[in-house]
Formats: structure tokens, C-alpha cells, sequence
């Protein structure tokens, strides 16, 4: 059998024949399995304002916080063309007010995560939305797929992104020494 040799594209141009052509395949788990812990509950989050689930930008009494995040949710539920960014403040404000951006982990805005294709080290896969620990290991990322007329699935595109955050994080724990996930 000869070895297919097959040529690095941009995550965004990824397919459903990518996932076979490198044998991935997507099984469903529960949050529970997927997370290796309970996700947290309504009940966990009693630091948050009550209004926050409640409450509406015309409720009296509202904390500037609670406030503030509402408005980001307004803003992202009704984001017109070419103001995606409400979308992306909006995750990254309610990550940041359930405790996730705490000391050693910061919640970045379009961090480029940078890959090596082809010996090219000036090309990058763009988060809209990330959490980094320290400098630069990524734990969690977030990126808007836009719908188009096409109908593509959206799923290869985001599996391409999590394999070169994967890679990404992998590159740095080489450099650093760590050598207990690299290949």
C-alpha cells in the first residue's frame, strides 16, 4: 500500500472526509465522562446575583456587575453582521464572573495559537475567545463557526482547532521539559 501524503490546510477548510481520511471519529459522552468531574450546578454558583438568572436590564436594584453582565448578553443575543465580538465579550465576561480567570489563568481575546506547518512556524489557528494558564498553555477555547448557505459541518472545523491547540500545548511542554503528553 502506498503512504498518502497528505498536505497541512487551514483548520476553517476542514471536512468530514478530513475526520476519515486521519481516522477520527466523534463518539457522544456525558459532561460528567467528558469532564472527568460534575459540571457545576445553579446551586454552586450562590456567589453569583440571584438577578443575574432572573433578572432583566429593567429590574430595579441590579449591582453594577449584574448589570453590566446582562448588558453583554443583550448585546450578543442581538449582534447584527459583522459584531460577532458581542458574542466573544459576552462568553469571556460570564466565564470571568463564574471563577474561571482567577491567579495563573487569564481569559484571552483572539489568541493566535501558533502551528507548525510544513516547517512554516509563521502560521497560526485563531481563538475568538481563550483561557491560558501562565503564558501560554491553553485550557479551554472557544471559536464562533459561522453558518453559511453551504450547511458545512461545522464539527471538523472545531476538531482541526482542538488538535493544533493540542499540538500547541504539547510544543511547549517539550520546551519546557515535560514530555508526558508529547508523542
Amino acid at each position: 500500500m502506498a503512504n498518502l501524503i497528505r498536505s497541512a490546510k487551514s483548520g476553517n477548510d476542514w471536512t468530514t472526509n478530513d475526520l476519515l481520511a486521519y481516522n477520527i471519529r466523534v463518539s457522544s459522552q456525558t459532561p460528567d465522562k467528558f469532564y472527568g468531574q460534575p459540571l457545576p450546578t445553579v446551586a454552586s454558583l450562590s456567589s453569583l446575583d440571584p438577578n443575574l438568572l432572573s433578572g432583566t436590564l429593567g429590574t430595579q436594584g441590579l449591582s453594577d456587575e449584574t448589570y453590566r453582565l446582562l448588558r453583554y448578553l443583550d448585546l450578543a443575543s442581538r449582534a447584527n453582521s459583522g459584531q460577532e465580538s458581542a458574542v466573544n465579550d459576552f462568553a469571556r465576561e460570564i466565564l470571568h464572573a463564574i471563577g474561571y480567570e482567577k491567579r495563573g489563568l487569564l481569559l484571552r481575546s483572539r489568541y493566535a495559537i501558533p502551528l507548525l506547518i510544513n516547517g512554516d512556524p509563521n502560521r497560526s489557528a485563531q481563538t475568538d475567545m481563550c483561557l491560558v494558564q501562565g503564558s501560554s498553555t491553553i485550557l479551554l477555547w472557544s471559536k464562533r463557526i459561522k453558518c453559511t448557505v453551504s450547511l458545512r459541518d461545522p464539527e471538523p472545523q472545531v476538531i482541526a482547532e482542538a488538535i493544533a491547540t493540542f499540538q500547541c500545548n504539547n510544543r511547549i511542554r517539550a520546551r519546557l521539559g515535560d514530555l508526558s503528553l508529547a508523542p
